[in-house]
């Protein structure tokens, strides 16, 4: 990074961030990581110490898509904000759209966890001046940068008009539609270089949108070796995570002894994905603020008793699950029926051999493409011997 490159105040770059330019610069790879001690939250200095997982979205030299999948609790709120408030305020006319799917969630984003982080900088009155908007919606830098604020719930019409986007971070991505993210990634379209792509998340459903990306991306899951037997642990459910859950810490999944999650690693499933879509997942078991502290770790087990294994899974382990309410798809109706044709005539000239008679009505489609996809079913039960049969 050059100095001339920043754009803080008019180019009034204070002696603390000449300082840790040059810190950057002697990176084997450059990040904004060099810069943290800039920013304070909640009254303290923000630093990785118990977050270092979150590290690669501070990366300057980002992929085109990244996908961030984890438990609940593990820093991601503050991790993407406080990248996204660091590149902002150091890389000149840099925007980004940052979407929730719900508005309360924008709130609290931006109310509270982003304007509290530029508020308590060290260097806030470079970054930030009289003349920048600093609304819930839309935050602005001396630098020219800007972050725009978008609630997506129920469709995408929010971000018509919208354009120049080079950064589109989408949180709580699990609650959102395919569709919608389409139609909202087009405010990127015009930018030359091309923009990036965040989503991150817990996830809920094994088909949801944010295990759909992540099946997409390069896979990224926390890995640590054992220093007692050298097996190398991979924390996912399809590995050893679960036989990593120690009466009292993260343990080896084969010697059961404690491991050091502070000298974990990410190992991936599609490293060739790397350079283009990035994944991480993150769950509590090997995440140093629950698995370092005795409190925090009596917690996590008393949790993984009381919750269901949904709730578990999704919330502890940032693991996707299928519950028993989810939907059942056409092939599963199309077993249960007796193949015959799906028309009025017919149905109605068999209803005398049934006696019971269910209609079903699904107003599908949030109406986004403006037509309705609503569904009226009809299932009657009749008995054959021995088998019921619809």
């Amino acid at each position: 990074m050059d100095i001339n490159e920043l754009a803080i105040s008019g180019g009034n770059i204070p002696d603390i961030v000449r300082s840790l330019i040059k810190i950057c610069n002697n990176m084997k790879e450059p990040s904004f990581t060099a810069f943290l001690p800039l920013l304070r939250f909640e009254g303290h200095p923000y630093n990785l110490k118990y977050h270092f997982q979150l590290e690669p979205l501070y990366r300057m030299n980002m992929p085109r898509r990244m996908v961030l999948m984890t438990g609940r609790q593990v820093g991601k709120s503050q991790g993407l904000v406080s990248s996204t408030v660091l590149k902002s305020a150091l890389t000149p006319n840099y925007h980004t759209l940052i979407c929730e799917p719900q508005f309360m969630q924008i709130r609290q984003i931006s109310n509270i966890t982003f304007r509290n982080m530029v508020a308590q900088s060290y260097i806030s009155n470079y970054m930030i001046g009289p003349h920048c908007n600093n609304s819930m919606l839309i935050r602005e830098f001396t630098s020219g940068s800007r972050a725009n604020f978008m609630y997506i719930g129920g469709g995408a019409d929010r971000a018509r008009g919208l354009a120049g986007v080079r950064r589109l971070i989408l949180d709580e991505a699990d609650d959102m539609e395919v569709d919608v993210i389409n139609i909202v990634a087009e405010t990127m379209s015009a930018v030359k270089e091309g923009g990036t792509y965040l989503y991150t998340g817990t996830p809920k459903l094994t088909d949801g949108t944010l295990p759909y990306y992540f099946n997409k991306s390069s896979g990224g899951e926390v890995t640590i070796k054992c220093e007692h037997c050298n097996k190398v642990n991979i924390a996912s459910i399809d590995y050893d995570l679960m036989k990593m859950i120690g009466k009292t810490t993260c343990i080896c999944a084969k010697c059961g002894k404690p491991l050091d999650v502070r000298k974990s690693y990410y190992s991936f499933r599609r490293p060739e994905l790397r350079a283009s879509f990035d994944g991480f997942h993150i769950s509590q078991v090997t995440h140093p603020l629950h698995c370092t502290s005795p409190v925090k770790w009596r917690e996590f087990l008393g949790k993984l008793q009381t919750y269901s294994r949904n709730q578990a899974l999704n919330e502890l382990l940032g693991e996707p699950c299928d519950d028993a309410v989810r939907l059942i798809t056409r092939s599963d109706l199309e077993t249960a029926t007796t193949k015959q044709d799906n028309n009025i005539e017919l149905a109605l000239s068999h209803k005398g051999y049934y006696g019971q008679r269910i209609l079903g009505v699904d107003w599908g489609g949030y109406g986004l493409e403006g037509e309705s996809f609503t569904v009226i079913a009809r299932s009657e039960e009749r008995r054959v011997g021995k088998e019921c049969r619809s």
